[in-house]
């Protein structure tokens, strides 16, 4: 018998992924599958356990969320307990003061002059870029002086 207890009469082994030809191998380097009259996961069924990228059995963005979520309700109980009121507030007092601006519209001025704001300082920084490259390009020693020759050249890596 395998490493796991059979349920129910169907013997889980450990299948692993050999790095060195990618494929899996079950139970003492045997195919994965069917084999000597007991049933083993498939690797279909493993690949689609565990995310492709990650390695994970589920999405990182779930993991994310799962994690946010539990930083949030502990910052829920912590307040008023261990952290002081007057200096940390409840995550649902604030969702209700956003429900609030959101609903009455008090916020959406605040929000266009938040986002001009932003826009002009892209576009600004855009057009202050562009004049400081040309000035640097056109001047040697004002590009020399930008660049210092200290820093040595970082080699492009290739692609395999």
């Amino acid at each position: 018998m395998g490493p796991w207890e059979p349920l129910s009469g169907v013997a889980v082994h450990a299948i692993a992924r050999n790095p060195r030809t990618g494929l899996y191998s079950g139970w003492r380097g045997k195919p994965a599958g069917r084999f000597s009259g007991e049933r083993f996961l498939s690797v279909k069924a493993i690949r689609t356990l565990f995310h492709p990228k990650t390695g994970l059995p589920f999405p990182a963005w779930l993991m994310t969320l799962c994690l946010i979520g539990v930083a949030l309700l502990a910052l829920q109980f912590a307040v008023g307990t261990v952290l002081d009121s007057l200096w940390f507030a409840r995550p649902t007092d604030v969702a209700a003061v956003l429900v609030e601006w959101f609903t009455g519209g008090s916020i959406y001025p605040h929000l266009a002059t938040t986002l001009i704001e932003l826009g002009l300082g892209f576009a600004f920084g855009i057009v202050i870029a562009i004049i400081l490259a040309m000035v640097l390009s056109s001047n040697q020693l004002l590009g020399q002086v930008a660049m210092p020759s200290s820093m040595p050249p970082i080699p492009c890596r290739r692609s395999r």
